[in-house]
């Protein structure tokens, strides 16, 4: 039995764990900056160390993640098995929408940020820098779309969002409204301080869409040389990336098709296939 949600359900009994794998994305509950769902947190905190010593083999997305299961749970490296995901259009059709009209968005008129607004997705950082960038010479009068859910209680993230000038923030729009956005954006930014994977950054390399993202945890993988890696608090250097996607030119081009030739490594269907694999080699064990 295969269970990819973080946890084993509490209907499964303990004795069962030896036929059990677990799908493990990321260990943020055991960050101590993690303050997003604390009873989330409690449940994951008290059951994984367990469970994940009983199941009979651990899936996670990164080499990134395997390394912090291996420190937070003391989980052999052996037992755990790295199967990176891909992204929802690796396989799909592009679907125009009328996003852009909406939202009086010129293409190439405006950068790009996709996800939840959380403490260790680093929004203040990203505003800051954006907004040294609109001060700088270089600016050339772009807007910045921020995609995601807004965290009342984040009460910092939220005043920095309504502070900084020439962002527009949308929340719970449809997949061909989100690829659109990103399919016609001038950069994208995900400065993260902490990624069990980045899917927003592979969506973005897989748009053809100049790249950046926040370097030490598991995007690093993906991004690679190719993407522009930045040190999550450089407020600088991402001021500077912002400046660079805006110029664009040759060199800009360049990491953009290499980013875009290392988003066709990974798909679903690849995934599909590593855990049949896996499977097979653990049957026979």
């Amino acid at each position: 039995m295969h269970f990819p949600a973080q946890v084993i359900p509490c209907s499964v009994p303990p004795s069962d764990f030896s036929n059990v794998i677990l799908t493990v994305h990321d260990m943020f509950p055991f960050h101590s900056n993690n303050n997003e769902d604390a009873a989330w947190n409690d449940l994951v905190m008290r059951s994984l160390p367990v469970q994940a010593k009983k199941a009979q083999a651990i899936f996670t997305v990164s080499e990134f993640s395997k390394k912090e299961i291996n420190k937070y749970l003391g989980t052999p490296k052996e037992k755990i098995y790295v199967v990176p995901i891909g992204t929802q259009w690796s396989e799909a059709a592009f679907v125009p929408s009328d996003i852009l009209q909406r939202n009086t968005l010129p293409a190439q008129s405006y950068f790009l940020t996709v996800s939840t607004l959380l403490p260790h997705k680093n929004h203040i950082a990203l505003f800051t820098a954006f907004k040294k960038y609109q001060q700088s010479p270089d600016y050339a009068g772009e807007k910045l779309v921020v995609v995601g859910k807004r965290k009342e209680h984040f009460t910092d993230i939220c005043q920095a969002l309504d502070s900084t000038p020439n962002v527009i923030h949308l929340q719970n729009i449809p997949e061909n409204d989100l690829r659109n956005l990103y399919e016609n954006c001038k950069g994208f930014f995900l400065v993260s301080k902490l990624e069990g994977f980045g899917i927003p950054l592979l969506e973005a390399m897989s748009c053809k869409v100049p790249a950046c993202y926040g370097k030490g945890s598991s995007m690093d993988e993906i991004g690679r040389d190719a993407a522009y890696g930045v040190e999550p608090d450089d407020i600088d250097k991402i001021a500077e990336t912002f400046a660079i996607f805006s110029a664009g030119g040759k060199d800009v081009e360049l990491h953009t098709e290499q980013a875009f030739a290392i988003s066709q490594e990974y798909s679903y269907a690849k995934t599909a296939e590593t855990y049949v694999q896996i499977y097979k080699s653990l049957l026979k064990k």
